[in-house]
């Protein structure tokens, strides 16, 4: 079967009976249809509590937020995909291809101090003459903070336009990059739903040059698809947004102590789709554990990423003091929930004569039958092919253009109903 579902059990490996009381169907147990429940975002509402301060205000607040964290962890629980992804990058490419592993450590180590720019430089020839030789900024232009009565800090270096030009993302920069990927996973909402979140450092960064937090999203597939494939979906975003890699869970069954396995996958051209690591110790028992487990696995990734030459821009923040769930973005529901039609199908069995128990190759059928007239009714099933017709090419190392990987991605309509927030922090 593709997913477990809690109204059938299994008898042996071949075999499930039917729960009968579990067999009932109603269609908005599951997500909704049609009003503003499909969506909610708990930092908006949150914050809304200081200016209501009833408790009443407040159980609804965070009811609403409970029940939506249920509805996630449910998708979680039923053994479809998920994966996390982030349009976090500080450091341009510019930034890597200039200086060595050991030299980008050394600025971002200097950054964070009150190194001088003088002193900083006279230890460093090799930084001070790729510095010289920048495309952006001259010898003059960086003498100037190098003479005996300049007070220049390496903060004030590299916060200057020539460097941020050549070198770095600013937070606006940042911002917009993350509003756009965000309008990327609402064109696909006929096949995913996510979770906007928010990663603090426990790294105090008491600066503008470095930023204190990063936005990323936990991306969940919202049913079993013929032609979507969440982890080629998420790869390919990576690749537009210039990310290293991303967090993959193909899910289907997790252990009796609800751990699942999580990969770390590269989205280079070098190796993309290889798996550099994985995270066996990712738990999701109950629904409030989210924020906990989504900081346990930002961390894990941390951790192997700092132990990397350029691993992340050279940034080697320590851990994620916590991950904060700023929205949460359900799927479009536009036929009822999958689950229900699976339930429908088997009444309709059992109504034919079929006993409470029932092959696997009987469920499995069903679930093709489904997914078959289900896929008619959603958006961007055709795309899905072009999607992992790239994925695939970039699989085999073939060379993929870049308006041809963007053409791919881009959906022909964004839901209308989806809000953007013009501040996504």
């Amino acid at each position: 079967m593709l997913l477990n579902y809690d109204f059938l059990e299994f008898e042996n490996d071949k075999k499930v009976r039917v729960i009968d009381d579990k067999l009932h169907v109603n269609i908005l147990d599951f997500f909704g249809i049609g009003d503003e429940n499909d969506k909610i975002f708990l930092g908006d509402e949150i914050s809304n509590i200081k200016d209501n301060p009833t408790e009443a205000y407040a159980a609804e607040v965070y009811a609403i937020e409970g029940a939506k964290l249920n509805r996630v962890y449910e998708k979680i629980r039923s053994g479809l995909p998920f994966g996390i992804i982030s349009a976090f990058r500080p450091f341009k490419g510019s930034f890597t291809k200039d200086f060595t592993d050991k030299e980008q450590k050394k600025l971002i180590k200097a950054a964070k101090s009150d190194s001088l720019t003088k002193d900083f430089l006279k230890e460093n020839d090799g930084i001070y003459r790729k510095l010289c030789n920048c495309k952006t900024f001259n010898k003059t232009f960086v003498d100037k903070f190098t003479t005996d009565k300049s007070k220049a800090t390496m903060k004030d270096f590299m916060s200057t336009q020539g460097f941020i030009t050549r070198y770095k993302y600013s937070y606006s920069d940042y911002m917009q990059e993350t509003q756009r990927l965000k309008s990327f996973l609402d064109g696909k909402r006929d096949f995913l739903g996510y979770i906007q979140a928010i990663g603090y450092w426990k790294e105090k960064i008491e600066n503008d040059l470095l930023p204190d937090k990063e936005i990323s999203f936990f991306v969940f597939q919202n049913e079993p698809s013929k032609t979507f494939n969440l982890r080629n979906y998420l790869l390919l975003l990576a690749r537009l947004f210039d990310q290293e890699a991303i967090c993959y869970c193909k899910n289907a069954i997790h252990d009796k102590e609800n751990t699942y396995k999580v990969e770390l996958v590269s989205a280079l051209s070098g190796d993309f789709n290889e798996v550099w690591a994985k995270f066996s110790d990712i738990t999701f028992s109950v629904p409030s554990q989210l924020p906990q487990s989504l900081t346990h696995l930002k961390n894990k990734a941390t951790t192997f990423f700092s132990k990397q030459p350029g691993g992340n821009c050279g940034m080697s923040f320590k851990e994620i003091d916590k991950v904060q769930i700023k929205a949460t973005c359900m799927p479009n529901i536009v036929t009822g929930a999958f689950e229900d039609d699976i339930k429908l199908s088997i009444k309709h069995s059992q109504w034919r004569g079929y006993p409470k128990v029932f092959d696997i190759e009987k469920i499995e059928s069903i679930e093709r039958e489904v997914i078959e007239e289900r896929e008619q009714y959603k958006i961007g099933s055709a795309q899905n092919l072009k999607i992992n017709q790239i994925a695939d090419d970039l699989k085999q190392a073939k060379v993929v253009r870049a308006t041809n990987l963007l053409r791919a991605l881009v959906t022909q309509k964004v839901p209308s109903d989806t809000p953007h927030d013009d501040d996504l922090d």
